[in-house]
């Protein structure tokens, strides 16, 4: 179990912006895992000596003294697994905390800029002449220079204009499905960070689950992959 921990921190590679908070979320998960999983092991070794050394199962003073302290390692063994199950349940607060973090630089990175706007661009969608192909040229653009805020202007225009190409050429429109994948793609990276944000709680909900059930510690690496992959 602790050769697996260790190999799931190594693996977990920081590389995107917001992965620095999986990142401490795997740090405080692999830990909290390896200090229960190893409480866990040393209770299941002192109940086999418990066993094999039962109180009143013996007529020595040899067994008696074995018979002893197998009863006091059990004693200790066991309050030491409930100090760590206390503590898997502790660091859910830690975790909450490090969401509040990602919450407020996701609120501050997507924040509108009005200085951010391009009147032109903002002319051209409101005369209605865009096709669905130059809306994706400028979503494009505006991707490409990191503007969110006309990322989230296009989305909003696209998804009008899919709206008023339905009402002229009826609901199974294909031209507006393609305004419509534009506006969802817009929103997507201009949307205030809902798609990290998701992520994250996919990271959250796998540490609560495990730290419910312990037998899934194992499984960490392959609960949190893609969100670890995705944030």
């Amino acid at each position: 179990m602790y050769e697996i921990l260790i190999k799931l921190k190594r693996e977990v590679i920081i590389m995107g912006k917001y992965q620095k908070y999986a990142q401490q979320v795997n740090d405080i998960a692999v830990k909290a895992f390896a200090e229960y999983s190893k409480a866990e092991a040393e209770l299941n070794e002192a109940i086999e000596e418990k066993r094999r050394y039962p109180r009143g199962g013996g007529v020595s003073a040899e067994f008696a003294a074995k018979a002893a302290n197998a009863e006091a390692r059990y004693i200790r063994a066991n309050e030491a697994l409930k100090e760590a199950r206390k503590n898997l349940n502790e660091r859910r607060n830690d975790i909450k905390a490090i969401k509040n973090s990602l919450v407020t630089e996701l609120n501050s990175t997507y924040q509108a800029d009005p200085a951010k706007l391009d009147t032109n661009t903002l002319e051209l969608m409101k005369s209605g002449i865009l096709s669905s192909d130059e809306y994706a040229s400028l979503l494009s653009n505006a991707q490409a220079a990191g503007n969110l805020t006309m990322c989230r202007m296009i989305a909003k225009y696209a998804d009008d204009e899919a709206a008023a190409v339905r009402e002229r050429e009826g609901e199974d429109s294909q031209n507006a499905r393609k305004f419509t994948a534009i506006a969802i793609k817009g929103k997507e990276n201009g949307g205030g960070g809902s798609n990290e944000l998701a992520w994250f709680n996919v990271l959250e909900e796998a540490y609560n689950t495990t730290a419910d059930n312990p037998d899934m510690i194992s499984a960490w690496g392959e609960l949190t992959a893609n969100a670890v992959n995705n944030l």
